[in-house]
């Protein structure tokens, strides 16, 4: 995640602080949040747990580790009174939020929701051998300027993603943007979101005035817009800025509970908020170009600090989010180097 959006204010937070690991906390009729351990950054994700007349739904399931794991246990005798999980909606594809939903599947057989997409997304990354992985990967770094360091434990690694998420062997139901869907005997408005994964699902209940924003709308910090080597010459920033203006219509009275942080109001204010942070690293972006540059050297000028390998994914896919984006613009060339890496320039 990047870290230098401006910061939700005090007196926009619901909350002073995070509730303990599996302890929930109703914040509307039937409603629940709950908060899981992450092993790295940034060490929690929230999730929602709505009582069926017949069981549970939950809301995104954090990722498959056994402490994840023996913690849902724990909240299944505990808190859902051995009453089963019914449903699991999964708002998109990254291991912290599907990890463990097969595992609810085989244990409950719960009904899993989520859109197409991301369920397509999901089953191609489970598929590709730990040998493949690690050579696309490769192949994708050595051309943004990646060091022979990087690129070594970058393949090496190989597929880290089938590690975090337990095999989703079952087919989805669909959701679709605009479409409702009746949780907790209430309706939920699906709205659907790209530029952080593919399609990502939100839900926003105008009854309780609640959105479960996932990633796309986070307090103090911006969600990771990356590219990746399945499509290296996508524009996922611009997708991300033209779906945060799908939530301008929501009420300032709206309570945002995001997957990462503490739940807040002022949607129309964090919007601009992350609208400014990408415009001022937009024009990082261009500064960097004056002269050419890897994809590698203007993302770390991006971010104006040097990253440990296992982040660097993540550091140059967010700079080619925002090379791409001036590249569509018409602001910035590249071109390739006798060694096949490529370089960015100013226009």
């Amino acid at each position: 995640m990047a870290k230098n959006a401006a910061p939700v204010s005090e007196q926009s937070s619901l909350f002073s602080s995070l509730p303990d690991f599996g302890q929930p906390v109703e914040i509307a009729p039937g409603v629940f949040w709950l908060t899981l351990p992450l092993p790295g950054p940034p060490g929690h994700i929230n999730t929602l747990l709505l009582r069926e007349s017949t069981g549970w739904t939950v809301i995104d399931t954090g990722m498959f580790t056994p402490d994840t794991a023996a913690l849902w246990r724990q909240v299944a005798s505990d808190v859902l009174a051995g009453e089963p999980v019914c449903n699991v909606v999964i708002t998109h594809c990254h291991p912290d939020h599907i990890g463990m939903a097969a595992w609810f599947a085989e244990e409950f057989g719960a009904e899993l929701y989520m859109s197409r997409s991301e369920w397509l997304f999901s089953q191609f990354l489970l598929l590709l051998p730990d040998a493949e992985f690690g050579k696309i990967f490769r192949a994708f770094y050595h051309d943004c300027g990646g060091s022979p360091e990087f690129l070594n434990y970058i393949e090496q690694r190989g597929n880290q993603y089938s590690s975090m998420v337990m095999p989703v062997r079952q087919g989805h139901k669909r959701l679709v943007d605009g479409h409702y869907l009746k949780l907790g005997g209430t309706n939920w408005r699906t709205i659907t979101a790209s530029g952080h994964s593919p399609e990502m699902v939100t839900l926003y209940c105008s009854e309780h005035e609640l959105l479960f924003a996932a990633d796309q709308i986070l307090p103090g910090i911006s969600p990771n817009i990356s590219v990746w080597p399945s499509e290296p010459e996508e524009n996922p920033l611009k997708e991300y800025l033209t779906s945060l203006q799908n939530y301008s219509d929501l009420p300032e009275t709206t309570r945002i509970f995001p997957s990462h942080g503490l739940p807040f109001q002022g949607v129309r204010s964090r919007i601009e908020a992350l609208l400014q942070h990408h415009d001022e690293r937009l024009q990082r972006v261009l500064d960097a170009c004056a002269t050419p540059r890897t994809a590698v050297d203007v993302a770390r000028m991006m971010l104006g600090r040097d990253v440990e390998l296992y982040q660097m994914p993540f550091t140059i896919g967010e700079g080619l989010a925002h090379l791409n984006y001036l590249i569509e613009s018409g602001e910035i060339v590249k071109e390739r180097r006798a060694d096949g890496v490529l370089l960015y320039r100013r226009r």
